[in-house]
């Protein structure tokens, strides 16, 4: 290591090759062993802040480079463990050095992480103005794979805000850039995106592919994490197609994933997750139990949005015939969090978790006002599957204050809405077999004309031979006749 009296300190290049080198490691460890990550930032970080005090102020900059991206990667391994306050302090930090040294990449990747430390705190308009900033530079720089990564980022707040075509437009862009230029990590990220779009435009099987890809390209390069994140998805389309036992066995899988790499806002909605599976299993007790961890874990994470959900699934368990207090109390809690966060999507699952629990409590007219609100913004953000669900609920619910031709009207609609999404799914299933139908009908075709060629060509032999034979015949008679 460079060792001297400040004025005449040069970085050494032998230093500067071991801290790149350093760093490089870190960051294949990140999505895999953050503590391990964690430690190799911070021991980069130690020897340049050494140096730093003993260097001249000409070769400052380049301590200074190297000091910005190892607190942009530590301030990532401590997002992948969960300490989000830190790893802010990491990227402001990284942020400030990206601008004193004018370098707009360090700069961009501090913004981005900074949007993503905001987003996962339910912070989206925050996370927008950070993630806009470093799409525009990202944009003038033509570096596509960060450029990519900050499109995917993007239409999650687009998607969340309900624009379900802005984001999807967004994560095609991101999909079209990573799969042209091979960039495996990037296009399962932009492939998990679309999956889950679908999902909520109740697009099933096309989702279900997505992740199925996803989770193959994942797997190839041996993103834990990311494969973790697929096998999840699955679960749940598995779980909305009904296939119960698939699902848990994917959920199962993606929790494993989840406490090995301490990922523990994932681990949180898993809890989640299950808890859901196992009440439609009839596992009242330990869907509770699921729960209670899934909101523990939330609260450790900040995750208000995770919060809003698990009380709200709560509520849902708590719904009683006769009616729990508990049920929309803890409905009412669910609300309040996701109407704080402003996640429409969030709003749209508490203010119908409420109008049924409110239903079941038997406060009729409260309910149809959160139906009808739950019902305007699921149509807003072109929820399908939320809208059908919501409008049996709301017939059910103008049924029980005696409006008959509301809750006719309102059965017709949800179930003509639900039969579109279904019909839909058998459209796209219709096509798919029809592609089956004339590839197999085409490899048939081809069989029977192969097959025709031998017939005909064996026929030819065939009947050569009989010529043959015939002449043979006559031959012999001609012989025996002129014997005789």
């Amino acid at each position: 290591m460079a060792r001297g009296h400040p004025s005449t300190l040069v970085p050494s290049i032998s230093d500067t090759a071991r801290f790149i080198q350093m760093i490089l490691d870190a960051g294949s460890l990140i999505q895999r062993r953050p503590d391990s990550a964690q430690a190799l930032y911070r021991q980069v970080l130690d020897e340049v802040s050494v140096l730093l005090q003993q260097a001249a102020d000409a070769d400052r900059p380049k301590y200074w480079d190297v000091e910005a991206h190892a607190v942009n990667g530590l301030g990532s391994a401590l997002t992948q463990s969960g300490q989000a306050r830190l790893a802010l302090e990491m990227h402001r930090r990284g942020l400030h050095l990206g601008e004193l040294l004018q370098n707009d990449t360090i700069i961009a990747a501090a913004l981005n992480h900074i949007g993503i430390i905001h987003f996962n705190q339910s912070r989206s308009d925050s996370a927008e103005f950070y993630w806009t900033r470093a799409l525009r530079i990202r944009q003038s720089l033509n570096d596509k794979r960060p450029l990519a990564n900050t499109l995917i980022n993007l239409g999650w707040v687009l998607r969340q805000r309900g624009d379900f075509e802005a984001a999807t437009r967004n994560f095609e862009q991101a999909m079209e850039i990573t799969r042209a230029n091979a960039y495996d990590l990037s296009l399962g990220y932009a492939l998990h995106a679309l999956g889950s779009i679908m999902y909520e435009q109740g697009q099933l099987h096309r989702a279900l592919e997505y992740h199925q890809e996803a989770l193959a390209v994942r797997e190839k390069i041996v993103d834990d994490a990311g494969a973790g994140s697929s096998r999840n998805e699955i679960a749940l389309l598995y779980q909305a197609l009904g296939e119960l036992d698939k699902a848990m066995e994917h959920f199962q899988l993606n929790r494993v994933s989840m406490r090995r790499l301490e990922r523990l806002a994932d681990l949180a909605m898993n809890h989640n997750n299950v808890a859901v599976l196992l009440k439609l299993r009839g596992e009242p007790r330990q869907a509770y139990l699921e729960l209670d961890s899934a909101l523990r874990l939330h609260e450790k994470t900040g995750d208000l949005g995770g919060q809003a959900l698990a009380l709200a699934n709560m509520a849902d368990l708590q719904n009683t015939a006769d009616g729990s207090p508990e049920a929309v109390e803890l409905a009412r809690r669910s609300l309040l969090l996701s109407e704080q966060i402003g996640d429409l999507q969030r709003t749209t699952v508490s203010l119908h978790t409420l109008g049924r629990v409110l239903l079941t409590a038997g406060e009729a007219r409260q309910a149809v006002r959160n139906l009808t609100k739950a019902l305007e913004i699921a149509t807003r953000t072109g929820s399908q599957r939320n809208r059908a669900t919501i409008m049996k609920d709301l017939s059910r619910t103008y049924q029980a204050l005696g409006n008959t031709e509301m809750a006719y009207a309102m059965l017709l609609r949800g179930t003509a809405l639900h039969d579109s999404i279904h019909d839909g799914e058998m459209a796209r299933d219709l096509v798919r077999w029809e592609e089956h139908y004339r590839y197999d009908k085409r490899k048939l075709t081809d069989s029977l004309l192969h097959a025709t060629h031998r017939i005909e060509a064996r026929e030819e032999i065939d009947a050569a031979q009989i010529a043959l034979n015939a002449r043979n015949k006559t031959t012999r008679l001609i012989l025996m006749t002129t014997i005789m």
